[in-house]
């Protein structure tokens, strides 16, 4: 039992989720031809929403300042859970864009899993995890609609441009409150230099398409 625990957490994990980012991206910038307008590009939200998702919930924590269990013998806080909040909105996005019969009765479960597997280890409360999930609900609820939206559709590139100057409010607000950890500067770093290739990228997509 407590093997299988830990080696469902391992899906909360960036060991996982980077992986499964990297392997998707690649897979739909090979398939790749042009931009069209009203286009979905899955993976390259997917990667704007965890990279998001990590710095709300820094935010987020350093709001709440709920101190992690001390029995795991680790300093931060818990509420909402990062490995929860993480894993529903990347793997609930899946969830949404993809209509294959094994991924959408796999992800429950395998949310389910992770939410009592962070309690049973001692990880998170039940609350956190609760907590991380509304976050995630209202995460997604809201990206759905921006990116619906007929400008975004157009350009999607400036969903995550936009998210910066967000972002970089809330680093304010948590440097100020309890200081940004270099992992959360990696993040943002890595949040500034995604949106910014992806927005060079369609910009020169765009002109090549206006000159054909």
């Amino acid at each position: 039992m407590e093997s299988f625990v830990k080696g469902i957490l391992l899906f909360s994990q960036a060991y996982i989720i980077v992986p499964l980012l990297l392997y998707g991206l690649v897979s739909e910038i090979s398939k790749e031809k042009k931009y069209p307008s009203g286009e979905v590009f899955i993976w390259r939200y997917a990667c704007l929403l965890v990279l998001f998702s990590v710095i709300l919930n820094t935010f987020l924590k350093s709001l709440f300042l709920v101190p992690l269990n001390p029995a795991i013998g680790v300093q931060g806080y818990a509420f909402p859970s990062g490995h929860m909040q993480v894993s529903f909105i990347f793997y609930g996005w899946l969830f949404l864009r993809y209509s294959h019969r094994a991924l959408r009765l796999s992800i429950p479960f395998l949310l389910s899993a992770i939410f009592f597997g962070l309690i049973h280890e001692g990880y998170h409360s039940f609350v956190d995890n609760v907590g991380a999930i509304g976050v995630g609900i209202c995460v997604l609820y809201i990206f759905n609609h921006i990116i619906r939206r007929p400008f975004i559709q157009k350009n999607p590139a400036y969903v995550g441009v936009c998210l910066i100057p967000i972002c970089g409010l809330m680093m304010g607000v948590i440097n100020y409150r309890v200081g940004i950890s270099t992992y959360v500067q990696y993040i943002f770093g890595g949040l500034i230099a995604f949106a910014m290739i992806w927005w060079l990228h369609f910009q020169s997509c765009q002109k090549k398409l206006e000159n054909e």
